[in-house]
């Protein structure tokens, strides 16, 4: 079954959602994604080693600097501006925070498209989604009898939602009439924050030996372009070394193909002992020297801080001035011990580099006895649908036979103390995301809430009993918020790849069912009892609010019933009362929340006259307490 399915335009859900529509067609973007708390982010020192500096701008002086003025241009070029700060906007929580450039202090250049379009950050939440473009052109720089030039810049970055939004730098040498344009991205993914501050590039090919030459920052726009921002500063054009490599973005251990239907290649963060696979690292770099780099080759070393390390390396090949190359090994399979590996990446060369700290980077991973899981593990966002009813998760590509025995997610702090929730495990079909089983019914509590950067993850028993899968099955574990007055919020750490996960929701103007987002939802699986009866906490029958003597519940009488019924309870105390009725996939049917009611014997006669015939769960809520009983419509 092709899991084709149109992204979220926007941040409120756009478009209908079609199978079998052409994957180009719609990029993904972010929905109701609210920032947690200030990002975390890990400071990295800037490697600029020894070189001498031709040309500078650190923006002390805004538009105005000490070499010329910058100009802006393009559809949306005023939205540039000087500044000392990135304002939250509807997005954009905990950027300003984690903006690392060296001279922030005395203001840099921002594009802030999320600030342009967020109408109100909520809630309720309002934002445009129109796209922007917008340039910010440098003044005429001379650089005769320069043979050799590398432009260095610090920047903040994050775009949305898909690869096809770039952003880039592109240099002219004959007044802007024709420009060379420079990718300064690398493979950081959509929806993400780009990891080093600092990003070096050899212009040599366009600027070296030039009397005129502009350079432009440009902010392109696409479908994607609405969201989001881009910060720059401290400029510098420098004679670069005559042996520097630069690793580009963010390096992998699997490749995965997102034309592709299969989930199989996807980078897990957590794999289930029994579900370790063959892992693909590759990285790219590139020669931002001044000489050609012979033998140059990436080195990966996986270690588990106990003893294990092994050591992995691709081909190696020369490569001239500017050259950016993509290295990949031969597919690697992890020892079916658990632990959490890192990964660290070094590309070398014949040459003694000058820089060697921006050759190498790490990343992590994780073999579980019993936890599969694609998030990062440290909420980082959260979603924010308001008080509607929907469904969010990832995809999971199962190996080898095994059970799904719970599932599990992490709940932001604004949850609701007493609200219901739970998960459902869904699979594709030819008429979509089917429902195949859900968790019990969950009642928030504090303790299972997280702030930024928790790991806190509530576990639920899949209520039929364990789910079996085989090799080459896909399922996706989801999130389920019942909607209505008390919501729960879970929580999002990651970028996915399209078509690997998923919202349902249901809107006044436009339905997702499902739709798919780059998002990644902080929802795993446990595929072993012994896992799940670790993280879940069973509750004692003397819990009940029956027990705890704050109220009596009777039995609905009649039951079974053609529609009309009545139930008594007495209340001990004053309480909030809240009844509820699910159907049997777990969904919400009826609610009536009474408020605040005082101590006191009642009867409520309840009409379930529009309900189809069959067997349904009464919950009646009180404070943080529930009591079920069930209840059969004929």
């Amino acid at each position: 079954m092709k899991k084709v399915y149109l992204g979220l335009l926007g941040f409120a859900m756009a478009g209908s959602v079609v199978a079998q529509q052409p994957r180009t067609e719609s990029p993904a973007q972010e929905y109701g994604l609210r920032e947690a708390a200030p990002v975390e982010r890990v400071e990295k020192p800037v490697q600029s080693g020894q070189r001498d500096v031709l040309w500078s701008e650190d923006f002390a002086d805004g538009f105005d600097g000490p070499n010329g003025t910058w100009t802006t241009a393009g559809a949306n070029g005023d939205i540039w501006e000087y500044t000392t700060q990135i304002q939250a906007a509807c997005w954009s929580g905990g950027a300003d925070a984690a903006a690392q450039m060296s001279t922030r202090e005395n203001g840099f250049m921002l594009f802030h498209a999320d600030d342009f379009n967020c109408i109100n950050p909520g809630p309720p939440q309002q934002f445009n989604q129109d796209p922007l473009a917008g340039e910010l052109i440098s003044p005429s720089i001379d650089l005769s009898d320069q043979p050799a030039v590398l432009l260095s810049f610090e920047h903040w970055f994050r775009h949305c939602c898909s690869a096809m939004f770039e952003v880039w730098v592109s240099v002219s040498n004959d007044g802007g009439a024709t420009w060379t344009d420079y990718n300064v991205t690398g493979n950081t993914p959509a929806n993400d924050y780009n990891e080093n501050n600092l990003h070096s590039v050899n212009i040599s090919a366009a600027a070296a030996n030039q009397s005129d030459v502009l350079i432009k920052f440009v902010w392109n726009a696409t479908g994607s372009s609405s969201h989001y921002f881009w910060a720059i500063d401290d400029i510098t054009l420098e004679i670069p070394p005559d042996d520097d490599m630069a690793l580009e973005g963010t390096p992998v251990y699997s490749i995965h193909d997102p034309t592709e239907d299969m989930w199989d290649n996807l980078e897990y963060s957590v794999y289930d002992i029994n579900q370790v696979r063959p892992l693909v690292f590759s990285a790219s770099a590139s020669n931002v020297g001044a000489t050609e780099q012979t033998g140059v080759f990436l080195e990966v070393v996986v270690s588990d801080g106990a003893g294990y390390e092994t050591t992995l390396t691709s081909g190696s090949l020369n490569m001239p001035v500017g050259e950016i190359a993509t290295f990949t090994l031969d597919p690697y399979t992890p020892p079916s011990t658990p632990g959490t590996y890192t990964v660290t990446y070094t590309i070398n060369q014949d040459q003694e580099d000058a820089n060697p700290g921006n050759n190498s980077a790490t990343r992590t991973f994780a073999i579980s006895d019993g936890e599969f899981a694609r998030d990062g593990g440290a909420l980082s966002a959260f979603v924010n649908l308001g008080l509607d009813e929907y469904w969010g998760g990832n995809g999971f590509y199962f190996t080898e036979a095994g059970s799904i025995h719970c599932i599990g997610g992490a709940l932001f702090n604004d949850s609701e103390i007493g609200a219901f929730f739970d998960f459902e495990l869904r699979a594709f079909s030819a008429t979509g995301l089917d429902f195949v089983a859900n968790t019990d019914l969950g009642t928030v509590t504090q303790s299972m809430l997280n702030g930024s950067g928790g790991n806190n993850f509530t576990y639920l028993w899949i209520e039929t009993g364990a789910v079996p899968v085989f090799p080459g099955d896909e399922y996706v574990p989801m999130f389920h918020h019942f909607g209505g007055a008390e919501p729960v919020y879970v929580g999002i750490n990651g970028t996915s790849p399209d078509f690997s996960s998923y919202v349902i929701a249901e809107f006044e103007t436009q339905s997702c069912a499902p739709c798919y987002t780059t998002s990644t939802y902080m929802v795993r699986i446990g595929m072993s009892e012994e896992f799940c009866e670790s993280m879940i906490e069973e509750v004692e029958e003397p819990n009940s609010v029956a027990s705890l003597e704050k109220v009596s519940i009777y039995e609905l009488f009649p039951n079974p019933t053609r529609g009309i019924t009545t139930v008594e309870y007495s209340l001990l105390d004053n309480s909030r009362v809240v009844m509820f009725m699910f159907d049997m996939n777990g969904r919400i049917v009826y609610s009536n929340d009474l408020g605040v009611v005082g101590a006191g014997d009642y009867r409520h006669e309840l009409n379930f006259s529009n309900l189809a015939a069959g067997t349904y769960t009464f919950s009646i809520k009180v404070n943080d307490k529930h009591e079920t009983k069930q209840v059969m419509i004929r």
